[in-house]
């Protein structure tokens, strides 16, 4: 198979139809799309210096594709994912990152399985790295089970463990009081519970678009959260509101306020099958008989199931939480390949 491989600078200069073409085959998640790729471009969650992408097309069988975002950061681990992982890396050497650490779902998409496609994006990286005078590079948070993983490991990248996800099928569910029976008994009782005395407190329930949001205040009590998870610097003031605003109709915020206060809020994303609980933040303090997290998560719940998403995306961290809520947990990998 003979493959051309194409590297741009933009996400707008990028083919629309085979980049689209291998996104869609690969059912790849909302991280690879050419809007969420766009917010991305113009206001980077986590800092970076330049962005590329590559693109391998084969004419055979009426075309064939692999496509790759890649971000030059600002800084190579943000979250603190790959640190001791890999102890021959400088971390703080020039790199390359794919498709950067916001997303939780790594592969190369592609139409096909075919290697020399997935060479052929990895060859046009190789290429890029020697121009752009980098280190190394990584594909972030590559699922265990990935079927890609063999092939990355055949062209020379070594996988260590990363990170977590979490995740569950929401076929089974018909509404949220049905998932709420499907829980361990503690868990079903302290949901009803809390939700009864968040309703008795008057916590009110607001959805809305990105434009409409106080942004300023859900990236308050975000910081919150991820304080509690040492990653309150991933989102940084400025940047974080304006790619929300930039996600449009990609993107739906929920508020709990209390006496028109904010008290918790979650960001969520949705692409073709999932609804993403991108992030969460809570005012721990709010609720002294109920949990703000707990009615966040209850009311994205809600709205994954009336979306008609097959996926609840549950994201990273708060493990111990997620897994008493039968959310499963994927093991992530981050591939790295070194240059000499």
């Amino acid at each position: 198979m003979e493959v051309e491989t194409q590297i741009f600078e933009s996400i707008d200069d990028v083919p629309e139809g085979p980049w689209d073409t291998a996104v869609a085959a690969a059912e790849a998640p909302i991280f690879y799309s050419r809007n969420y790729l766009s917010a991305f471009e113009k206001s980077a969650l986590h800092g970076a210096k330049s962005y590329f992408y590559v693109l391998a097309s084969s004419d055979e069988a009426g075309g064939r594709y692999a496509a790759l975002p890649l971000v030059f950061p600002a800084e190579s681990d943000p979250l603190d994912t790959i640190e001791g992982s890999f102890p021959d890396i400088d971390l703080t050497a020039p790199c390359l990152i794919a498709p950067g650490w916001h997303c939780y779902d790594g592969l190369i998409p592609a139409t096909s399985s075919d290697r020399p496609l997935l060479r052929g994006v990895i060859d046009g990286v190789r290429e890029l790295a020697r121009q752009q005078s980098v280190s190394w590079w990584a594909l972030a948070n590559v699922d265990e089970g990935s079927e890609q993983r063999s092939t990355l490991e055949e062209l020379g990248m070594r996988g260590r463990f990363a990170d977590e996800r979490y995740v569950l099928d929401l076929t089974p569910f018909s509404s949220f009081d049905d998932y709420v029976t499907s829980l361990s008994r503690r868990i079903r009782q302290d949901t009803r519970r809390y939700r009864r005395r968040a309703e008795e407190a008057g916590v009110e329930v607001f959805w809305k678009k990105p434009a409409e949001a106080d942004l300023d205040s859900v990236l308050e009590v975000v910081h919150l959260t991820a304080g509690r998870y040492g990653v309150q610097s991933f989102y940084r003031p400025g940047p974080f509101q304006e790619f929300v605003r930039l996600l449009g109709e990609s993107a739906l915020i929920v508020e709990l306020r209390l006496d028109e206060r904010l008290i918790g809020a979650g960001v969520c994303m949705l692409d073709s099958s999932r609804f993403h609980q991108w992030t969460f933040g809570v005012d721990y303090d709010a609720g002294e008989r109920f949990s703000p997290y707990g009615i966040v998560f209850e009311q994205t719940f809600r709205a994954a199931l009336a979306s008609g998403a097959k996926i609840l995306e549950g994201g990273r961290r708060n493990g111990l939480y997620k897994s008493r809520r039968n959310l499963g947990c994927h093991r992530l990998l981050t591939y790295v390949h070194s240059f000499d």
